[in-house]
């Protein structure tokens, strides 16, 4: 498989929205700083008035709002499709709470471009500091040395994923509206032969609120 190396002209943010709070509009100002390109899927917020009218005169924001909520699954894949449509390459996945670090991009490109990552690589996952708790998703002080760790399955926010591994898998799996959408996802990448790993340094701030944490048997 031809994986294009990723770099800011090739790659774009994804975000799925479904009434997001009064900063959201901070928080897309946070990602446009490092990433060229956005595409929005908004799954029939009832408060969008606000954050839609500015949204919409952004030429560097593509926005689709549903009629409906189709749940997460079916927005991210509308939005890749289109990603993929404009030409990019590769996609960062983020929640509408997620703040990007100010050297997300940077860390990520440079990451990938030292070659230490492994040759069968499927999903780039972004380790987080939580907005709550200030707690680390998984502390890189338990991972001296390490820039990066195998995991069986990451959180939708902040997965870097390939449009070509994207295309060899396939879609999410739109029989799951919300929870599960990206355990699911991830063991379906493993179950393709490639492997997901998470990015130790924090990459992201992220309100993982109730979310439940999914461990598997092996990998943490």
């Amino acid at each position: 498989m031809n994986i294009s190396h990723p770099h800011y002209d090739n790659l774009c943010a994804v975000i799925v929205t479904y009434n997001p709070d009064n900063h959201f509009l901070e928080r897309i100002d946070t990602i446009q700083k490092q990433i060229k390109y956005i595409f929005i899927v908004d799954n029939a917020s009832f408060n969008k008035s606000e954050f839609l009218n500015a949204i919409c005169l952004d030429k560097k924001i593509c926005f689709i709002q549903n009629q409906h909520n189709k749940g997460i699954a079916a927005a991210l894949n509308q939005a890749i499709r289109m990603a993929s449509e404009k030409g990019f390459q590769w996609c960062l996945l983020l929640d509408q709470d997620s703040y990007l670090k100010a050297d997300c991009v940077n860390s990520f490109l440079e990451i990938y471009a030292n070659k230490s990552l492994p040759k069968n690589i499927g999903l780039i996952g972004s380790n987080h500091v939580d907005n709550n708790s200030h707690e680390y998703y998984l502390n890189p002080e338990k991972f001296r040395n390490k820039q990066w760790v195998e995991r069986k399955t990451l959180i939708t926010s902040g997965i870097f994923i390939s449009i070509a591994i994207f295309n060899c898998v396939g879609k999410f799996n739109e029989d799951f509206f919300l929870d599960g959408v990206d355990h699911e996802y991830s063991l379906r990448v493993r179950k393709k032969g490639f492997k997901n790993i998470l990015i130790l340094k924090p990459l992201l701030e992220h309100s993982m609120g109730n979310r439940m944490q999914h461990h598997f048997l092996g990998l943490p």
